[in-house]
C-alpha cells in the first residue's frame, strides 16, 4: 500500500498532466481520502479548542504565548493537510477528463455577470488560478478571461503596476472592457494625490493597449486624460460627469466605431460634451439639468438613433411646437421629467 507522500506525488502528476487516473490509480487515491478527511477534522477540532482558550483569556492580560504558538503550528498543519486532500480530490474529479477547449469555455462562463470585472481572489478569473497548476495553465492561456478590468482609483499606488501589466499581458490581443471609478470627495481643494498618480503613471501603463479598448467606463476628473488618444476599436463609452467635470471632445477620427454612449451626472451639458452624435445608435443621458429645447438639439443630431433615454430636470418651457423631430430609425425613446408639450416628436 502506498504512503500518503507517495499518493501525493501521484496526485500531483495526474493534475499537472491533466490526465484521468487509471482504475488502479483511482483505487489507490480513493483509499487515502477518508484518512485525510479524518485528519482535517481532528486538526479543526484542535484549532477550535485553542481559539476558545484564547478567547476566554482576560482582555487586559496578553495572550498566552504558548497557546499563540500552538495555534500557528496547528493552523499550518491544517493548511497542509487540506492542500493534500484537495489535491487528491482534484486528481479523481471528472474535470481531469474534460478537453482543454471545453474547459476554456466553462471558465469563461464562470466570469462575474458584469461588463467590467473587479480583480478578486474569490471570483474568476483569479480564483481559477488557485485551484491547481493545470487549471492555472488553462486560465492563463485563455485571453478572454482577462479582457475585462474594473479598477478604483482608491487603490494604493504601489499596487497598480504589477496588476495592470499582468492583466493586460494575459489578455493578449483581445478587445478590452476597461473601467476606472473613484469614490466621491465633496471637500474643496486640489485633486487627490491618487488622481495625480493616475494621470502621471497609470495612464502610461494603459496607453499601449488603447487600440484594443472596446468598452470604456470613466469617472471625472480622469475622463479627458484617458480620452486624449485615438481609440479605433471603441464601441461603447460610459461617462460619469459628476465632480469638477471640465468637458470632453471626441472626434469622429479618434473614435470611428463609437455607437453607444451613456452619460451620467448633472454636468452632462452638450456644450461640454462633443460626440459624433450622427453615428450613435444608442444614447442614454441621466440626471440632466436642462430644458426640453436642449434635449431637442441633442436628438436633432442623432439621425441614426435606435434607442434613447433622457432623464431631465427642465429649467424652462420648450418652444418647439412648430419644429417636429424626425428620427427614422428610432425603436425606443424614454424621456423622464416634467414634460407637458405635445407635438415635439414626429
Amino acid at each position: 500500500m502506498m504512503t500518503a507522500s507517495e499518493t501525493t506525488i501521484l496526485a500531483k502528476r495526474l493534475v499537472s498532466d491533466n490526465k484521468k487516473p487509471t482504475p488502479t490509480e483511482n483505487e489507490i487515491l480513493q483509499a487515502v481520502i477518508p484518512g485525510l478527511r479524518m485528519a482535517v477534522q481532528a486538526l479543526e477540532a484542535q484549532l477550535n479548542e485553542i481559539e476558545i482558550a484564547l478567547a476566554i483569556s482576560p482582555g487586559e492580560v496578553p495572550p498566552d504565548a504558548k497557546l499563540v504558538k500552538q495555534r500557528e503550528t496547528v493552523q499550518q498543519e491544517l493548511n497542509a493537510v487540506q492542500d493534500v486532500l484537495a489535491l487528491h480530490m482534484q486528481a479523481i474529479t471528472v474535470a481531469q477528463q474534460i478537453p482543454i477547449e471545453v474547459l476554456e469555455t466553462i471558465f469563461t462562463l464562470t466570469l462575474p455577470d458584469t461588463d467590467f470585472i473587479s480583480p478578486s481572489r474569490t471570483e474568476a478569473p483569479l480564483l481559477l488560478c488557485q485551484i491547481s497548476s493545470a487549471w492555472r495553465n488553462v486560465a492563463l492561456a485563455t485571453p478572454a478571461l482577462w479582457s475585462s478590468l474594473s479598477l478604483s482609483l482608491d487603490r494604493r499606488p504601489g499596487t497598480w503596476k504589477n496588476l495592470v501589466e499582468t492583466w493586460l499581458d494575459r489578455s493578449r490581443d483581445c478587445p478590452l472592457a476597461i473601467s476606472f471609478t473613484m469614490k466621491r470627495d465633496r471637500r474643496p481643494g486640489p485633486p487627490s494625490p491618487k488622481i495625480d498618480y493616475f494621470n502621471n503613471h497609470v495612464v502610461q501603463m494603459f496607453r499601449p493597449s488603447a487600440r484594443r479598448w472596446k468598452r470604456l467606463r470613466l469617472d471625472a476628473p480622469i475622463i479627458s486624460t484617458l480620452l486624449s488618444t485615438s481609440l479605433p476599436s471603441l464601441e461603447y463609452i460610459e461617462l460619469n460627469t459628476q465632480d469638477n467635470f471640465q468637458g470632453v471632445f471626441l472626434s469622429t477620427a479618434s473614435i470611428p466605431r463609437l455607437t453607444k454612449v451613456v452619460i451620467v451626472g448633472a454636468e452632462s451639458n452638450p456644450a461640454r460634451i462633443y460626440l459624433p452624435y450622427s453615428r450613435l445608435t444608442e444614447l442614454h443621458i441621466m440626471d440632466y439639468f436642462c430644458g426640453l429645447d436642449e434635449v431637442y438639439h441633442i436628438l436633432y443630431s442623432c439621425k441614426n438613433l435606435l434607442h434613447c433615454t433622457v432623464r431631465i430636470h427642465p429649467r424652462s418651457e420648450a418652444s418647439l411646437q412648430d419644429h417636429p423631430l424626425h428620427l427614422p430609425c428610432l425603436s425606443s425613446l424614454v424621456i423622464r421629467g416634467s414634460i407637458g408639450w405635445p407635438g415635439v416628436l414626429d
